[in-house]
């Protein structure tokens, strides 16, 4: 069986445990440094410093659209549909997943966090749709 699209999988996760690091870091620094009070944690809501709230939107977007690259790499292995292209989509996916993430934690520049975004969102979907077609001509 060929394990490689397992890389970028890791890769994502790594990103995952990554951002959730940062993050904790980030809060344990608000709340050491009274920016922020341990109480506003209870529920996240109330003012916050924008930093805690980059780490924390990003840490919630490696959820979202990531979920559908985790079932379609289990697809994949689980029914044997493999090929280059689904690998080299992989990585391009991952690739758009850091760079979104640098984009959203350091400048939140919402335009060029919105072409990571986008870039990502049309490689997935592209594998989905491959993925898809293979299943249905097999």
């Amino acid at each position: 069986m060929d394990n490689t699209l397992l890389y970028p999988l890791f890769a994502n996760v790594l990103l995952t445990f990554s951002v959730s690091l940062l993050m904790i870091r980030a809060r344990m620094n608000a709340v050491k440094n009274k920016h922020v009070a341990p109480s506003y944690f209870k529920h996240n809501r109330g003012k916050a410093p924008e930093q805690i709230l980059r780490y924390s939107d990003n840490y919630q977007n490696q959820y979202e659209l990531p979920i559908l690259f985790y079932t379609l790499i289990a697809l994949l292995l689980i029914t044997q549909t493999h090929h280059t292209g689904f690998t080299i989509a992989a990585w391009l996916f991952v690739f758009t997943r850091i760079v979104h993430s640098y984009i959203h934690i350091k400048t939140n520049n919402i335009l060029h966090r919105l072409k990571a975004f986008v870039s990502g969102f049309v490689i997935l979907l592209a594998m989905w749709i491959g993925f898809m077609i293979h299943t249905f001509t097999a």
